[in-house]
């Protein structure tokens, strides 16, 4: 699979959004992701392999690995990652790192007992457009097929997205996989556990201005 946007405007975007010497985010876990790890460990579900897609810095990816998951990270940050790894080593935890955009992390055919995707960090412009055979490849599905049978996808976007400004970056709407249509691949072969809209409180970091969040977690079944 190949794509002919070289650099991805994501990761020149991301690659932006990182630099500097300041971390961009609180260092805290999302509180979504607590909420429904949390919901799914006492629903009986055991840790097990799990994929966070656009890492960031780290949190969420540290707080998985804290609680008994085996980590695989993909972020096309750089110096992202390198925040990463260091917060994983304080915490003496370990989270496999891929410096990539999703679809250059060599990923195989792997598929993972839950994967976390957070605030519009899978962009379609990152997931190949066409198949080895020519074929159109839908991005939301190529996220849901890392998805192994009996796994979860957590998949949390800001309520009210805004779209103009991501214009600014040079970003469409239609760059991104939203919710609506996530919903719209999740219809077969999916149970859906959790889509909601929630208040959200982060006192610090790039996200503090946003504070409603859609979050959405679907069992492949």
């Amino acid at each position: 699979m190949t794509n002919n946007h070289v650099p991805h405007r994501a990761a020149q975007f991301r690659n932006d959004m990182y630099h500097g010497t300041t971390h961009h985010w609180s260092g805290n876990p999302n509180q979504a992701l607590i909420a429904e790890v949390e919901q799914l460990i006492e629903s009986g579900v055991r840790p097990g392999t799990a994929l966070d897609v656009g890492a960031g810095e780290g949190a969420d990816a540290v707080w998985l690995a804290k609680h008994g998951w085996e980590v695989t990270a993909v972020e096309p940050s750089k110096t992202a990652v390198q925040r990463g790894q260091q917060l994983a080593s304080d915490a003496d935890v370990a989270v496999h790192w891929i410096a990539q955009v999703l679809e250059e992390a060599e990923l195989g055919e792997s598929q993972f007992d839950l994967v976390v995707s957070m605030y519009v960090a899978f962009l379609k412009e990152e997931q190949p457009s066409e198949d080895a055979a020519g074929a159109s490849v839908n991005p939301a599905r190529f996220l849901t097929e890392l998805v192994a049978p009996g796994g979860h996808l957590l998949f949390v976007h800001h309520e009210g997205f805004d779209y103009p400004k991501a214009h600014g970056h040079r970003f469409t709407r239609d760059d991104y996989v939203d919710p609506d249509v996530l919903r719209a691949t999740l219809r077969d072969g999916w149970r859906i556990i959790t889509d909601a809209v929630r208040e959200r409180h982060v006192d610090g970091g790039g996200g503090a201005h946003h504070h409603t969040d859609v979050v959405l977690l679907a069992q492949r079944i």
